[in-house]
């Protein structure tokens, strides 16, 4: 068996026991070895080390509390001091609660520091635990007994209208949003405080009712953290509840009402200030423009080349960029109204969704070179020559007409001073209109356009005003006559518009068509296959529009040059030496890759909307730039430059005429 294995043999003593621990009741002091005493000095030693790190921390939390303390009480007593002025007639209870925050935070911190040693912390905490903090032991100190402190001093100095700090109690009312503000002196908070902590709240409040009701029961809390946040939430309530709430909405009409009372006549006198500014400032361009042309002046006949593209410049850059940009859209949508011009856009084979963005953007570009640039720069003569070698294959085939071409000029025109007009803050002057007809007058010329066609052909034109106004009402009637709705014009607006919004919901299709018609009489409406808005829509339109002008005429200062808005970069790429284009539609022609071109907010846009950014399939969109000899379709990339130079040279010569219309006799530059 295993037991009897373990069992000592008969007659054998069993070996003595080792000393284990000593019984309690044992006589004599406890043999302890040295690897117990060792054991235990160190957990003494560990345990007082931890004692005394806790009391170096609790003295440091304590300093660190009174110090915070001070400062407090000092910044609400100056903060008291600079209320007193201002808030003594209005706010009375402001102040008052402001005065027992005070006496809360100086009695606090002289009981703190009169009744607590640092070895009664942890028995404190112990009794606090225990019982709740009686009320009685709060007491009112008179903010003016401590001297060392400056800012309780300052307040005492004070002679407060609405504290008194005598014994006695003084109620003064005041007459605030149509209630009755009481103010109480401190030895009413005193009387507050000595109430007993365990007597019903009821019979607390029902003590104090009416007249006599404290302004905060913050006193019946047992600590210090606890009044301060009790008082805030009081006062934070008392704002609040002088507001309506409204279909649960809260009504600071009051708020607001305060606040405009106090400052209206300040704000008023600002607002009428800037209005009388805007109203100096906004026709100063227009009538620095006007100043060489005054009656006892220069006549518009005497209107130089230079000086109509001065004011051209200025009239698109400055005053109404937002009317050229769209009056240049408007005229190339217009001419795919015309029967013969859609139909050679359906036979180039340039009317498609592929070749559809890249040619609109290389009108733009011709157009705004032309528009920008002095008739006598290379870059002007440039584009002119580049229009004509495009249009001339086309010419000689008589697949364009003269008609056609002198209708494509007056529209340009016609629609500026339509969009001007209809749009813009102010119409456009007669000597703005004088530059705007030099202007195009020697853009027809140097496109070789006949103006027979128009009635002072012969007899020739006063000035750049006569030609501008006979030119677009030639435009008007010979639209009228026509302007006919065909299977080719309502292909050229599905192909340049549809395609265009083809990544956009049906609807917003349907209403961009809308919203292009509403921009078109009625002939070029029908002719083009548009719709016409319906009334919601017109009028929203509408009073787009009328805001807008509303706003630039009234609220708006003028652009300054510096905001200019350039038609074309001045410099070419420093690169490809080529010139870059700013984005005009969902595709980046032209348009150079930098990080703000394809990841700005723009550019998140286009995305958004299904469209490219710069960079996107390589040089498929030429991210490199344009060049004006070559510009164009692909197939006619590569060829014209003979033709384009000789071109060049005729309308440098040209340029040089500096009164069109004092050397015309019969249309023409003798």
């Amino acid at each position: 068996m295993p037991d009897s294995a373990t069992k000592p043999a008969m007659g054998q003593k069993r070996p003595p026991r080792s000393a284990g621990r000593r019984r309690l009741d044992a006589p004599g002091e406890a043999i302890l070895s040295e690897d117990r005493r060792s054991q235990i000095r160190r957990a003494q030693r560990t345990y007082r080390l931890k004692k005394e790190g806790s009391l170096q921390r609790t003295q440091k939390r304590v300093a660190f509390l009174e110090r915070k303390m001070k400062e407090i009480s000092n910044s609400l007593a100056e903060y008291r001091v600079t209320l007193q002025s201002s808030l003594q007639g209005t706010h009375c209870e402001l102040l008052t609660g402001v005065d027992s925050i005070l006496s809360l935070l100086t009695s606090a911190s002289e009981d703190f520091v009169q009744g607590t040693s640092l070895d009664d912390i942890p028995s404190r905490e112990t009794s606090k635990k225990s019982s709740p903090l009686s009320l009685k032991n709060i007491q009112y100190d008179d903010l003016s007994a401590n001297n060392t402190n400056s800012g309780h001093q300052a307040f005492a100095e004070q002679n407060s209208t609405c504290i008194d700090t005598s014994p006695e109690t003084e109620v003064k009312s005041h007459q605030e949003t149509g209630e009755m503000a009481l103010c109480r002196s401190p030895p009413d908070m005193q009387e507050q405080r000595e109430l007993d902590y365990d007597q019903p709240i009821v019979q607390i409040v029902d003590r104090f009712g009416g007249a006599n009701a404290p302004d905060s029961y913050s006193f019946l809390e047992s600590s210090f953290t606890r009044r301060l946040k009790r008082s805030s939430l009081e006062h934070a309530f008392r704002i609040f509840k002088r507001f309506k709430c409204v279909d649960g909405m809260m009504d600071l009409t009051g708020l607001l009402y305060t606040s405009w009372s106090r400052h209206w006549l300040t704000i008023a006198i600002v607002f009428i200030s800037y209005i009388v500014l805007v109203g100096l400032l906004r026709y100063r361009r227009m009538a620095k423009i006007e100043a060489p042309f005054a009656p006892g002046k220069k006549d518009l006949t005497e209107m130089t080349v230079k000086e109509a593209h001065v004011i051209l410049n200025q009239l698109q850059e400055l005053e109404f960029p937002h009317a050229f940009a769209k009056a240049r859209k408007m005229a190339l949508l217009k001419a795919g109204g015309i029967p013969t011009m859609s139909k050679l856009f359906a036979v180039t084979g340039q009317n498609n969704k592929r070749n559809s963005g890249k040619r609109a953007v290389d009108t733009e570009i011709l157009l705004r070179e032309v528009q920008s640039k002095p008739r006598d720069s290379d870059r002007y003569t440039s584009a002119v020559a580049r229009m004509n070698y495009l249009h001339a294959r086309y010419r000689r085939a008589n697949k364009i007409t003269g008609n056609d071409l002198l209708h494509t000029l007056g529209d340009g025109l016609a629609e500026i001073l339509n969009v001007v007009e209809r749009e813009e803050w102010r119409k456009l002057t007669d000597v703005e209109k004088c530059a705007l007809g030099i202007f195009h007058k020697n853009l027809g010329e140097d496109m070789g356009i006949p103006f027979d066609p128009l009635p002072s052909k012969i007899d020739g034109w006063k000035n750049g005003l006569h030609f501008a106004i006979e030119l677009r009402d030639w435009t008007i009637q010979y639209e009228e006559e026509v302007a006919k709705p065909t299977a080719t014009n309502d292909q050229y607006v599905r192909v340049y518009v549809d395609s265009a919004l083809s990544s956009l919901p049906g609807f917003v299709r349907t209403s961009g068509r809308k919203m292009l018609g509403n921009d078109l009489d009625d002939v070029m409406r029908t002719s083009l296959c548009l719709e016409s808005p319906g009334p919601v829509l017109w009028f929203l339109l509408a009073l787009i529009r009328e805001t807008r002008k509303v706003y630039l005429r009234y609220l708006a200062l003028p652009r300054s040059s510096s905001s200019a808005i350039k038609l074309v970069h001045d410099m070419p790429n420093p690169e490809t030496h080529l010139y870059n284009f700013q984005r005009k539609t969902l595709q980046p022609w032209y348009v150079r890759p930098t990080f703000w071109s394809r990841w700005g907010l723009g550019a998140l846009l286009v995305r958004a909307l299904g469209g490219k950014v710069p960079g996107s399939r390589g040089d498929r969109y030429q991210p490199g730039g344009y060049d004006l000899m070559t510009i164009g379709p692909d197939p006619q990339k590569e060829h014209g430059a003979e033709e384009m130079r000789s071109d060049i040279e005729v309308i440098k010569a040209r340029g040089v005429a500096t009164c069109p219309f004092s050397q015309a006799k019969s249309g023409h530059f003798e």
